[in-house]
């Protein structure tokens, strides 16, 4: 939508994100990098330079370790340049080769957990949706057909890793699928479409017999309990599997393949981390719209490309100090309180991102504001240094402060405190590098 020499290209959304880049924080992930990987090199190397222009360093991948997304310092050229998509293709086809080759292979520190990690997924149990999956004409033709909830996908590769490989990776063979299980279950009776949110329980008296939640514990086991990407992507393609959501191009149904809705996902994924999720995909947007509530993701606001305008970023906003200043004087009714403090969130954030005040009880004069969403979030150096260049740049005769540079920031070990002294308000912001976290305290003398 932003390049001119794209058929999307929207000039109204180009226009609009130059003048809000500015006032944000922009990422990419592995999910962009995957949507280039089949690319001819020069246009692809020519779209991650493009891309750099708006996401600069800010890259998310997922550490399939720890389980967990992780930001790292890269531009989209740089993060590409590092994918190994060779070994990806090589595992996709024959995962069991690909398990034989490393366990070969001579002791090197990464060996046990990565041959963990393949076992764990080749371990799964195929079950959940058997009802809807296994009555497939194509499962029992070319794929060993089995309904027992106990077998192992390592189990069903055998013999069978061209069959699985054409499944996941050829959109007719997941149309088929698809088609038996709407047909089976009757998805008029309890698609997002139709139903909403109420869906979840309308599929409970679908012949599955079962809430679209109830199928995404029935798939929680000890070894994947905590593999929250695990469960978003499952949950993700079986949306449209079960013909609760229906992908579209134009009037017709989109034909995606198993590996094009999990690329998919990966976008929504990622998106988790930041404050917004804006797409021109119809389908990606509704699963995510979908998912997030069920994931119960609060934080990440999903809109549509032609919805831009209603980010509250549209607007430009400086750091005005004597608006806060009037504001948290005119505080009312608290959000909650304590026996030492009372808190109030704020509906438009201070500089998009300051959303909570807490002021203790024996003070009147004094308060604290910080981010309440990114508590138990991925924390990004690169907001950090932009929130707090804001405020530098906001409030000029500071002896005591300097701007913040990824290098200065990247080698903190204790907390730093920069305080801002005038005759009738102190104001001072700490950033604690243990957490990666920061205040925003103001007294007024």
């Amino acid at each position: 939508m932003l390049k001119p020499t794209s058929k999307q290209y929207n000039q109204q959304i180009y226009e609009w994100l130059e003048n809000v880049k500015k006032n944000t924080v922009i990422a990419f992930s592995e999910a962009h990098l995957d949507d280039l990987r089949n690319s001819e090199i020069v246009l692809r190397d020519q779209d991650l330079e493009f891309m750099e222009k708006y996401v600069g360093k800010l890259y998310m991948r997922y550490d399939y370790v720890n389980k967990k997304s992780v930001f790292e310092i890269a531009t989209p050229l740089e993060a590409f340049q590092a994918q190994n998509y060779e070994i990806y293709d090589q595992a996709l086809r024959a995962p069991l080769d690909v398990r034989a080759s490393i366990a070969d292979m001579d002791d090197f520190p990464e060996k046990r957990i990565l041959l963990n990690t393949i076992d764990h997924y080749l371990k799964l149990p195929i079950s959940g949706i058997s009802d809807a999956i296994y009555g497939s004409p194509y499962s029992i033709n070319k794929v060993k057909a089995t309904n027992a909830p106990t077998v192992k996908l390592d189990e069903l590769l055998v013999g069978n890793e061209y069959a699985m490989y054409s499944l996941i990776s050829d959109s007719g063979k997941f149309s088929e699928l698809r088609k038996n299980a709407t047909e089976t279950l009757n998805t008029a009776n309890y698609n997002y479409r139709n139903w909403g949110a109420a869906f979840n329980d309308k599929l409970e008296q679908s012949p599955i017999g079962k809430k679209f939640t109830d199928i995404l514990r029935s798939l929680v086991t000890e070894q994947n309990k905590e593999d929250y990407l695990y469960h978003f992507r499952f949950a993700y393609s079986v949306l449209e599997l079960l013909g609760v959501t229906t992908e579209k191009a134009g009037k017709k149904r989109k034909k995606n393949s198993l590996l094009d809705l999990s690329g998919d996902s990966f976008h929504a994924f990622f998106a988790m981390n930041c404050d917004f999720f804006i797409t021109n995909d119809r389908g990606l947007y509704e699963k995510s719209k979908i998912l997030y509530d069920i994931f119960q993701v609060n934080a990440t606001k999903v809109l549509y490309a032609s919805d831009f305008e209603e980010l509250p970023i549209s607007k430009y906003s400086e750091a005005s100090f004597s608006e806060l200043i009037e504001l948290l004087r005119s505080l009312d009714t608290p959000t909650g309180e304590n026996e030492k403090a009372v808190w109030h969130e704020l509906k438009l954030p201070f500089l998009h991102y300051f959303d909570t005040v807490v002021q203790e009880r024996n003070t009147v004069d004094k308060w604290m504001l910080y981010c309440n969403k990114d508590f138990n979030r991925t924390f990004v150096y690169d907001e950090i240094i932009f929130i707090y260049n804001k405020i530098f740049n906001a409030l000029p005769g500071d002896e005591k402060g300097e701007p913040l540079t990824l290098d200065r920031l990247s080698k903190l070990q204790d907390p730093v405190r920069n305080v801002w002294e005038y005759p009738s308000a102190e104001i001072e912001i700490c950033i604690d590098p243990m957490i990666l976290g920061m205040s925003l305290t103001i007294r007024l003398l």
